[in-house]
Formats: structure tokens, C-alpha cells, sequence
């Protein structure tokens, strides 16, 4: 006799992602990143002007996160800077306390590299390094 779960399905198959469910965050995250990149900004928060820092005016496309260079000259965006760290660190971290296959290695690496480029991007808000973050 073959068990089943609270709601009369097989256990196993309620653990395997279904494709229904997986084309429609495709889907969302295709609608939402449409809007971010063909629609255009608004002129206040474009052309926003704020302080800056040792590495020149903000050019980048993007800049409403945080008021530009208010602790620091050289970190526009402290907070955001600081918290990608939780991106880019732990998978760097998980490679050195354990033994990894290469391709484990691999994913780590990509993994660190796009918090590293985030932290580019929000430590300077400049057009070269938002390139990073994308």
C-alpha cells in the first residue's frame, strides 16, 4: 500500500519543483526587470545631486538607495556596501572550511564575484562599476 501525504499526494513528488511554478518566477522576474530597464527614471531622481566622493560625481543609472557620500569620501553608499558583504563572503568562507569539488569552487567564486561587484557598485555609484553589479 502506497502512503500518501496530508493532502493525497505522493511525499516524493510534493519536493520536486513543479515547472508551472518555475515559469511563472520566470515570468515575474522577466516582467520586473522589463520595467526597470525600458521605462525611464524619473527626472528627481536622475538628476539628483549629491556630495562627491574620491572617485567623482555619481554617473551611475541608478542612485536612490541612500544619500551619496555622508559618512565617508571614499563609500557612497555605506549600508549598502556593508550589507553585500553578507553576499560575497560566506561563499568564500565555505571553501576554505571545507573540502569542495572544483565546480563547487566554481559556483563560490561567481557567487563572491557578484557581491564583490555590488560593493563596487554602491561604494562608488559610478556607470563602470554599476556594470560590475549587473
Amino acid at each position: 500500500v502506497k502512503a500518501l501525504g496530508s493532502c493525497g499526494q505522493d511525499p516524493r513528488s510534493a519536493q520536486r519543483m513543479q515547472p508551472r511554478f518555475a515559469a511563472g518566477v520566470l515570468a515575474v522576474l522577466l516582467c520586473f526587470t522589463t520595467t526597470c530597464y525600458f521605462f525611464r527614471i524619473p527626472d528627481d531622481l536622475k538628476n539628483r545631486r549629491g556630495k562627491v566622493g574620491v572617485w567623482g560625481p555619481p554617473n551611475a543609472e541608478f542612485n536612490w538607495c541612500e544619500p551619496d557620500y555622508e559618512w565617508s569620501d571614499w563609500v557612497a553608499e555605506p549600508v549598502n556596501t556593508v550589507s553585500n558583504l553578507a553576499i560575497a563572503l560566506p561563499p568564500l568562507l565555505f571553501v576554505v572550511a571545507h573540502a569542495t569539488a572544483w565546480d563547487a569552487v566554481g559556483i563560490a567564486v561567481l557567487q563572491a564575484s557578484i557581491g564583490v561587484g555590488s560593493i563596487l557598485f554602491h561604494g562608488s555609484l559610478r556607470y563602470s562599476m554599476q556594470l560590475c553589479d549587473e
